[in-house]
């Protein structure tokens, strides 16, 4: 969806008064009129119905903690599913539905546009886009602090948005689960990172995952360990690497060519 679903966060956002990070998806949903029921989710992050007979929304979601970045980012996905039409008809037809927050891949097209709304909420363009001063884990960290956001879904919205020739991975039983990489990346032709791929015993990320130790917290590897699939017409060239923990999601790796 684009700049339609940007467009549509930022109209949401700005009418209950969210100008500044972190963006309060819970004090939108209730300023909405939704009935918000922590703790009922089993098996599912959050649910949204609609009740015909009271003309009320509730949504229930999977925790109470209103700060915790997995909670707020399923509340804004909810919001998604409420403010996205097509979405909220379908549901409003009798098709309650409940979501399991992936922040790590694709996932089936109506998920994907309400994790789009999600992201646009919480990180918007405009504030986020002017806070990305560099490329790495203290600036990612920083951004999380600042929007309230989860080092995942920070990492998705920063790689969309920055100038720097970045790529961000995803790791999980020891393989990739999901890669994505700036326009400025893509112009370099670093994109043969692919899902299911084996990570390069070269790399900090498999010292890291085999031993949980890294030499350097930032280190130097040829691009071709990661990008073998691809051949530069610039010949191989030296990247930057950067990887740690997302606790019980795995790994992220941040790689980032600077010419």
């Amino acid at each position: 969806m684009g700049m339609q679903t940007q467009n549509l966060a930022d109209s949401v956002r700005l009418t209950f008064g969210q100008e500044r990070p972190p963006v309060n998806p819970f004090h939108i949903a209730r300023e909405e009129g939704i009935i918000l029921k922590p703790g009922i989710c089993p098996g599912y992050d959050g649910r949204l119905e609609y009740i015909p007979n009271r003309a009320r929304w509730i949504l229930f979601y999977a925790t109470g903690d209103e700060s915790d970045p997995r909670t707020r980012f399923t509340i804004a996905h909810e919001l998604g599913h409420y403010y996205i039409e097509e979405h909220a008809n379908i549901i409003r037809a009798g098709q309650p539905h409940a979501s399991h927050i992936d922040e790590l891949g694709q996932r089936q097209r109506r998920e994907e546009e309400a994790n789009e709304f999600a992201s646009d909420l919480l990180m918007p363009e405009s504030l986020f886009g002017r806070a990305i001063t560099d490329v790495a884990f203290d600036v990612l960290d920083r951004l999380c602090g600042m929007f309230g956001t989860s080092r995942a879904s920070t990492a998705r919205k920063m790689v969309q948005l920055t100038n720097h020739a970045l790529s961000i991975v995803f790791i999980r039983d020891s393989v990739v689960q999901y890669a994505q990489h700036s326009a400025a990346m893509r112009v370099q032709g670093l994109v043969g990172i692919r899902k299911g791929d084996s990570i390069p015993n070269k790399s900090q990320t498999y010292l890291y995952m085999t031993t949980g130790k890294r030499d350097k917290a930032k280190a130097e590897i040829w691009a071709s360990e990661w990008y073998g699939r691809e051949k530069n017409r610039a010949g191989d060239r030296k990247i930057w690497e950067e990887v740690n923990g997302l606790g019980q999601y795995g790994y992220l790796t941040l790689l980032v060519y600077e010419p």
